[in-house]
């Protein structure tokens, strides 16, 4: 009897447990995700018979964004601005995060794009 008391408590408090739902969507910075379309089909390259997909590739705007960052640079600002990024972040916050970073908005926004595509978030 003892044994079927607890596992029903058991249950009954697991089920009422409190659930962990997806991480909110909604970004301070990033009100959208960049989607980028392209329509170019995979390629396999010839010598290494590797198939080199587009969509995975950085835009040539992208790149020159990110091209005065070295990659260490990058990780640092991207794992800074991660306490920014949460809904009600004021304006002059990160206005102040850009000035000491030296930073301007869309280089900001290319760190942070290429910090999520690569899985930095669920890092740290």
């Amino acid at each position: 009897m003892k044994y079927t008391v607890s596992l029903f408590l058991a249950i009954l408090f697991i089920g009422c447990a409190k659930h962990e739902g997806q991480p909110q969507a909604s970004d301070s910075l990033l009100k959208t995700p960049m989607v980028v379309h392209d329509t170019s089909p995979a390629v396999i390259d010839s010598g290494s018979g590797l198939i080199i997909d587009a969509a995975h590739m950085r835009s040539p705007e992208h790149q020159q964004l990110l091209q005065r960052f070295q990659p260490l640079e990058v990780v640092h600002i991207y794992h800074d601005y991660r306490p920014l990024r949460k809904p009600g972040t004021k304006d002059k916050d990160i206005q102040a995060f850009l000035k000491t970073h030296k930073l301007n908005h869309d280089e900001l926004l290319a760190i942070l794009d290429e910090g999520d595509r690569l899985g930095w978030s669920k890092a740290r």
